[in-house]
C-alpha cells in the first residue's frame, strides 16, 4: 500500500517528488531484495574464485569485484541504509539499536569503499613456528625488519625494492 504522500491527489507538490523515491529507497522490501542478489553474487564469486586454481580470484576481482554494476549494486544499498535512517526523523530513545545499527552498516560501506578506491592490497605469508615480515603486492615486494636495539629511531627499517 502506497504511503499517503504517495497516493494520487488533485495536485502534485513538489515534496511529493521527494518523498516517494526516499520512501521507496527506505523499503525493507528493497533492502531484502538487494541481500538476496548479494547473496547470490558472492556466493558466484566465491565459487569462481576457488574452482579456477590459477586465474580464480582475478576472474572474479575482474568480472564481480571491479565491476561497475557491482558498485551501483553497492551504491543502492547505501542509499537504502541511509533513507531508512531518514525516514525515522526524529529518532526516539526506543530507536537506539536501529540507529546504531544502520550508522555501522554506513560505516562499514563507507570503509570498504574507501578500501577499494585507496588501499593496498597484499599478502603476508605467515607459516608455523616462524615469523613473517615480507608482503607481496602481485609484483612489488615489501620487506619489513624489526630490530630490538635500544634505540628506538634505529629499531625499525622497511626496505621496498
Amino acid at each position: 500500500m502506497p504511503c499517503p504522500e504517495c497516493r494520487p491527489t488533485d495536485r502534485i507538490t513538489p515534496l511529493h517528488w521527494v518523498l516517494c523515491p526516499v520512501k521507496w529507497l527506505a523499503s525493507v522490501y528493497l533492502a531484502i531484495a538487494l541481500m538476496a542478489i548479494f547473496v547470490v553474487v558472492l556466493a558466484y564469486a566465491t565459487y569462481l574464485q576457488n574452482s579456477l586454481e590459477t586465474v580464480g580470484e582475478a576472474a572474479a576481482k575482474f568480472g564481480i569485484y571491479d565491476a561497475w554494476w557491482f558498485d551501483v549494486l553497492w551504491g543502492i544499498f547505501g542509499l537504502n541504509v541511509l533513507c531508512a535512517l531518514l525516514v525515522r526523523l526524529p529518532w526516539k530513545w526506543r530507536q537506539t539499536g536501529f540507529v546504531v545499527t544502520h550508522i555501522g552498516l554506513l560505516t562499514l560501506l563507507i570503509g570498504c569503499y574507501m578500501t577499494r578506491v585507496r588501499g593496498i592490497e597484499a599478502m603476508l605469508p605467515v607459516f608455523e613456528h616462524r615469523s613473517a615480515g615480507e608482503a607481496y603486492q602481485e609484483s612489488l615486494h615489501f620487506e619489513l625488519t624489526i630490530s630490538p636495539e635500544s634505540d628506538p629511531a634505529k629499531s625499525t627499517s622497511i626496505a621496498i625494492p
